[in-house]
């Protein structure tokens, strides 16, 4: 018995730890419960969201624990490497994670400028058109209408091209007196 505890205790074994409906552990990150997706009518970019969603909810799964402090920004990297990886048409590798100003991409992060999460154009190139914006949202964070405005003129964009926001709510539900981490994830349009 003893010899069994400590390996188990050795192996990171935590009896109290979610396991997922296939029985493995979650690594604490619980549950996707609901995702609820609004449609543009755009049946290229509905597609898209679909399929971003799909990817947050699999960065989810890897991200571990909802309960640390930087969770947001480690599903956030998840999340940006595993869209990378797919280089979705209109998207590619350099459509995730940019800056903008002034309609023009610039480096990542440099002041002044607008960061977005995924941007999607009609074509492969910098020069394509935008088609619509993706913007990732965890725990009470969300996007307002002078964001979406920001994005908007940061991109160079007009009224007519989506911000979809794509929201990952955290919340503990208390079913049969064991508390389990649940998550929600919206794709919630901006036409402001």
């Amino acid at each position: 018995m003893l010899s069994v505890l400590s390996h188990s205790l050795k192996a990171g074994f935590r009896p109290d730890q979610p396991r997922g409906q296939d029985g493995r552990w979650t690594g604490g990150a619980g549950q996707i419960v609901r995702s609820q997706i609004e449609k543009t009518g755009n049946a290229r970019i509905d597609a898209k969201t679909e399929l971003l969603v799909d990817v947050v909810k699999e960065a989810i799964s890897i991200s571990g624990d909802v309960r640390v402090p930087a969770y947001g920004v480690r599903l956030h990297a998840a999340t940006a490497r595993l869209i990378r990886n797919l280089d979705i048409p209109g998207i590619g590798r350099h459509g995730v994670e940019q800056s903008f100003s002034l309609g023009d991409s610039v480096g990542y992060g440099l002041e002044g400028s607008v960061r977005t999460d995924v941007v999607l154009r009609d074509g492969r190139t910098s020069s394509a058109p935008i088609l619509a914006v993706w913007d990732f949202k965890t725990g009470n964070a969300r996007l307002t209408p002078a964001r979406v405005r920001e994005i908007r003129e940061g991109l160079g964009v007009g009224s007519d091209v989506p911000v979809i926001e794509i929201h990952v709510r955290r919340g503990v539900a208390v079913k049969s007196h064991a508390a389990t981490t649940k998550i929600s994830v919206f794709a919630d349009i901006h036409w402001f």
